[in-house]
């Protein structure tokens, strides 16, 4: 079989300190196709049969008159690894690439910046912000991961990546959602390396570390992630002043919705008798990168999706809710506000309220309450925990809310109301 088979790229091509800001698009595109045509060169040349071990490898003979059988068995572990082998045997007098040359070119450093753009393209949930955020601490800043992040893809192990956790953890000292986020974009990276066959298989796996390693999650103070019972009415009083985004504050503590659902309501997903409505979009972001995947600007637009599949769902409307709507409804037409959105910009024509709009104003409540400053997601805590409080069965809380399963519901979103002095009375009562 023919040795080293030579990669035919410029040297400029090959100087990964050229990739360091982002992947060479034309490299992987030549490499690929390379591949790609030799391996279909190198069937169509082959005559013989091609058989699957009892093992699971594969192989097939090729003519070697230097053989006494006048032929040499090749044997590869995959289809596509034999198919390589047979484009190195018949080619060997050409110059071809490898699928190696990728694993030798890219870099966990050099392919971030192309995986988080096509991440976004791909429509997947996670924040980028939040990426390179952990990006940067985790990877970039961090003198523990300066070697894995800038070593070829193909030749990082299992072994290199438990021991990079492991030191990682114990420098942080990390609890389970901590861990999960600093480790997220290497994760993510070399999943994506996977899928788009830069790596044949991906060496990072769920046992790198053992969860006996993680710090106990704390969970949050109430008074922190709700509104308490006692301060509900000043709340409601504060916000219900007729501006458009006071209603939205009031609309979403009796009905828990998320503001980017908010934002998309429109008319059309009221039902005829207006006691229900059907939650069927959102707001979000899309963004521009740097060269480097930092994102750099934010581009807001509606999408015809939830954040979930459980997200697209028909909430009831109670008595409160359908009042605030008939108030915005006249508050709209006072303002000649005749677009197809519920909660509608002033500023500009047939567009939903500004995405800041709801949270500036809470703010400012919180600050004339002289309470901890809240945001507006703290009202839909404030709603599923009131909810279940008033014990509506923890299936239909989920439903409400538009979540996957109830340990989202009761993990995150469900917390005491009641200040230390109530809680201690409730507990005199219950226990007498």
């Amino acid at each position: 079989m023919a040795g080293e088979m030579e990669i035919m790229l410029d040297k400029s091509e090959m100087d990964i300190g050229n990739l360091i800001n982002g992947v060479n698009d034309n490299i992987i595109r030549k490499i690929k196709d390379t591949i790609m045509d030799n391996r279909t060169k190198a069937l169509k040349k082959h005559n013989r049969k091609i058989s699957t071990l009892k093992d699971g490898r594969y192989a097939t003979y090729v003519d070697d008159m230097t053989k006494k059988e006048g032929r040499h068995k090749l044997i590869a572990p995959t289809y596509e690894d034999l198919l390589d082998k047979l484009a190195a045997w018949y080619f060997k007098e050409e110059a071809i690439i490898p699928v190696k040359a990728i694993q030798k070119v890219l870099t966990l450093k050099s392919l971030y910046s192309k995986w988080s753009r096509e991440k976004q393209l791909d429509g997947r949930s996670s924040n980028p912000t939040r990426l390179w955020y952990d990006w940067k601490k985790y990877c970039l800043e961090e003198e523990l991961s300066h070697d894995l992040i800038e070593k070829p893809l193909g030749s990082i192990t299992s072994l290199e990546l438990k021991e990079w956790v492991n030191a990682l953890n114990d420098k942080y000292n990390f609890n389970v959602h901590q861990y999960y986020n600093a480790t997220s974009p290497v994760r993510q990276i070399l999943e994506y390396a996977t899928e788009q066959g830069y790596i044949k298989a991906n060496p990072y796996s769920k046992n790198l570390i053992s969860k006996k390693k993680f710090i106990q999650e704390e969970k949050e103070e109430p008074e922190t992630q709700v509104f308490f019972v006692d301060e509900i009415e000043e709340l409601w009083n504060l916000a219900h002043d007729g501006t458009a985004t006071g209603i939205a504050i009031c609309f979403m503590l009796k009905t828990g919705l998320r503001r980017a659902e908010l934002l998309g309501l429109k008319y059309s997903d009221l039902s005829k008798s207006g006691t229900y409505l059907s939650i069927n979009r959102q707001y979000v972001f899309d963004f521009e990168f740097d060269k480097n995947g930092k994102p750099t600007k934010k581009i807001p637009h509606l999408v015809e999706r939830t954040k979930t599949k459980a997200g697209k769902r028909k909430i009831y409307l109670v008595h409160n809710a359908r009042e605030l709507l008939n108030e915005l409804n006249e508050y709209n037409k006072l303002h000649n506000l005749t677009g197809e959105f519920i909660f509608q910009s002033e500023f500009y024509e047939d567009f939903h309220m500004g995405y800041e709009a709801v949270e500036k104003k809470l703010y400012r409540i919180c600050d004339k309450m002289k309470t901890i400053p809240k945001s507006q997601h703290k009202l839909r805590k404030t709603f599923v925990s009131k909810l279940l409080d008033d014990g509506i069965n923890i299936d239909e809380v989920r439903r409400i809310a538009g979540h996957e399963n109830e340990k989202t519901t009761l993990r995150n979103y469900c917390y005491n109301r009641y200040n230390k002095t109530q809680t201690e009375d409730m507990l005199e009562k219950a226990l007498a």
